[in-house]
């Protein structure tokens, strides 16, 4: 059981940082963007509009990525095995002997008909 619930702690991890990366990637795309808008500016250029959009895209993608992040992690624990009990079930001594003697008592019987 430890087996089963290390690999499922391994994938809910990996799921965890690829919605983690791939969020902040596209967030920092955002900011060199907005980064670009701002110097442009500072040399005169009219774009107040734009950077305002890219501004809100930015803080909307941080906003959905904590969400995303919150949302993962309820299912992600929700799906984690539960052992609830053990149990191992082997015949008991006695039927094998019983089973034995109903084969014998069979065959005398094929033998005598």
């Amino acid at each position: 059981m430890e087996k089963v619930k290390a690999e499922r702690t391994e994938e809910c991890d990996l799921r965890r940082d690829y919605l983690n990366t791939a969020f902040t990637d596209l967030i920092m795309e955002f900011q060199g963007k907005l980064n670009d808008l701002q110097q442009a500016s500072l040399f005169g250029e009219s774009n107040d509009e734009e950077r305002g959009r890219m501004e809100k895209r930015i803080r909307e993608l941080m906003s959905r990525k904590a969400e995303r992040l919150k949302e993962l992690m309820l299912k992600l624990t929700a799906n984690l095995p539960d052992v609830l009990t053990g149990a191992l079930v082997v015949p008991s001594p006695g039927s094998r002997a019983e089973q034995e003697g109903e084969e014998l008592s069979r065959g005398d019987a094929h033998a005598a008909g």
